[in-house]
């Protein structure tokens, strides 16, 4: 099997593609920077999903593919929360990477649980409400939209709401690796409000692959990805002030705006 893997650079995407590797499948990643690890087995196509002629720069280099895995996106952080660029980018780019590659027969693409906004039920099934409150969310809905709207027209293409990955090489300004950090490190781990916010943390080599499995699957559509356990921010802290001998964690005494 052959594929195209844009965002490979990227947390989750240097897992896949690892992960493809192991399974014997030929890569070809799309990166804006150098792909750390370097794999001997792939192929580096450097460029930006904004790009036109993007599939066409990718037969001309790697050949044609089977499958493409769509993790490249403009991550929260990077703009306010109304900046339109998310939907240029995670939404418009989305689909014109759909339709400049019909001839592929899978693909699979990475969404966000964000992009039901609050939850309004638990368990947070696929058929939640969808009411994104930030751009990024919506910009990330958009996408999904550009897939289902690609089934209706025969395609296999699969989204994923991804929850909280966590792993080797995460970002070090994530939750988990700054309690990390501040335990083993000697300072004490706080959490806002009453700690009860919860993620759903999912080790990034099943993100992997579940990501690689949607693309060989017989049925494709929009899926929730996580571990099914919620871990609340206290608990969190609590459990790594247990490990690490010293550690302390307590409340902050500060808001959390995410509550609930």
């Amino acid at each position: 099997m052959r594929a195209l893997v844009t965002g490979a650079a990227g947390f989750v995407g240097r897992a896949l593609v690892a992960n493809l590797i192991v399974h014997g499948w030929e890569v070809c990643c799309l990166v804006r920077r150098p792909l750390t690890p370097a794999f001997p087995q792939i192929t580096t196509l450097t460029g930006d999903i904004t790009q036109s002629g993007l599939m066409a720069a990718c037969r001309a280099k790697f050949g044609d593919v089977d499958a493409i895995f769509h993790l490249a996106a403009m991550m929260p952080g990077a703009g306010g929360a109304m900046d339109p660029r998310f939907v240029e980018i995670n939404a418009a780019a989305t689909l014109r990477l759909l339709a400049g590659s019909e001839n592929v027969g899978r693909f699979v693409y990475l969404s966000s649980i964000s992009v039901i906004g609050l939850p309004k039920e638990s368990p947070i099934t696929e058929r939640h409400p969808l009411q994104p409150r930030l751009a990024y969310a919506l910009g990330k809905l958009g996408g999904e939209q550009a897939c289902a709207l690609a089934r209706v027209r025969g395609r296999h293409a699969t989204a994923l709401r991804l929850s909280s990955p966590y792993g080797p090489g995460m970002p070090s300004g994530s939750v988990l690796p700054t309690l990390l950090r501040n335990a083993i490190e000697g300072r004490p781990m706080r959490w806002h409000g009453t700690g009860s916010r919860s993620q759903d943390f999912v080790q990034v080599d099943d993100v992997a692959e579940a990501c690689r499995l949607a693309a060989t699957a017989t049925n494709s559509g929009t899926f929730n990805l996580g571990s099914g356990t919620g871990t609340s921010m206290r608990t969190l802290a609590t459990t790594i002030a247990e490990l690490v001998p010293g550690a302390e964690a307590g409340p902050s005494g500060e808001s959390d705006p995410q509550e609930g």
